[in-house]
This record gives C-alpha cells, sequence and structure tokens, in this order.
C-alpha cells in the first residue's frame, strides 16, 4: 500500500485521528468550475447576437480565419466582453476593497453611500442636459462628494468603523 501523500493526497489530522482528501478540495473545485462557467458564458456571449454564428465558427474567427465573423468579433462582441469582465472585476474589488478596509462584511460602496451619490449626480447632470462624458463627470464628482460627506460625519481620520457605517446608510437614504 502506498501512503495517502504518495497517491496525491493530503493528509489532515484532527481531533478524531489522520484523515485523506483529494488534492482538489472543495474552494479548487469550486474555483475550477467558476473558471469554465464563465468561459462557457464568454463562448456563448460570442455566438449570440442579432448575426447567430455557431461555437466553430466563433472559435475560426479568433483563430485568425478571416472572414465576415471576424470583423462582427473584433468590431462589436469582443469589445463588449471585456467591458462586462472588467466591470464586474471592478465591482467585485471595490466590493472586497470596502469590506477589508471597514473589517465589517457590511461594508460596500452601495452602504457607504458612494453609489447614492453618483446616481444623483449623474441625474442632475442629465437634468441639466450635459454630454455623456460631463454625465459620467458629474457621476463620479457625486460618488465623491457622498464619501467625503459621510467620512466627515463620521468623524474624519478618527471615525470608527460602526459609525461610518450607520453614517453611509443614512448617506445613501
Amino acid at each position: 500500500r502506498t501512503s495517502p501523500e504518495r497517491r496525491g493526497m493530503r493528509t489532515y489530522s484532527g481531533q478524531r485521528g489522520a484523515t485523506s482528501r483529494s488534492a482538489l478540495d472543495r474552494p479548487t473545485l469550486c474555483h475550477l468550475a467558476l473558471c469554465l462557467g464563465g468561459l462557457a458564458l464568454v463562448l456563448g456571449s460570442l455566438t449570440l447576437g442579432t448575426v447567430k454564428l455557431t461555437p466553430a465558427q466563433a472559435l475560426q474567427a479568433l483563430a485568425g480565419q478571416e472572414s465576415p465573423a471576424l470583423q462582427l468579433l473584433v468590431e462589436w462582441r469582443l469589445p463588449r466582453i471585456g467591458a462586462a469582465l472588467a466591470a464586474g472585476a471592478a465591482l467585485g474589488l471595490s466590493g472586497a476593497l470596502f469590506q477589508t478596509l471597514l473589517r465589517n462584511p457590511l461594508g460596500s460602496p452601495d452602504v457607504i453611500g458612494f453609489d447614492a451619490g453618483a446616481f444623483g449626480g449623474a441625474l442632475l447632470a442629465l437634468l441639466g442636459g450635459l454630454t455623456p462624458a460631463l454625465v459620467a463627470l458629474a457621476a463620479f464628482g457625486g460618488g465623491l462628494g457622498a464619501g467625503l460627506i459621510v467620512y466627515l460625519a463620521a468623524g474624519g481620520l478618527r471615525a470608527d468603523r460602526a459609525r461610518l457605517i450607520v453614517i453611509g446608510i443614512a448617506v445613501g437614504a
């Protein structure tokens, strides 16, 4: 018989004695499944649209074979997929950042009030008839303004984390 380590297994010892689990434990399998699901969604979004493509056509176009599908993918679908992935990553990162800084699972940009300020700034810019670039700039400024109000109202550098969250909820409301 070979030991669990030689068979590619990790050995854990706990209160009940040594047990063996495979090297692909639950978090690793979960990450693998999420990556495969994400790749399937990307492939699906490459093929779906007004002009439907088969997965084989999409993969051939991505491999560089000159076709009408190549222009469609490069000019329309890949930029949208890239923007969606970047926006999702930014939202996830902002949530993780706030939770880490505040050491509280409730600490997120929407709870702190940033999104309400951004919505307000964008709404005022839209009502003023500004260009889309200025609407985005107003949303950014509104979010920063709301964050500054929350930060100062909570006490600035000596702000308590729980107080920051409660004031952020009040400003957001």
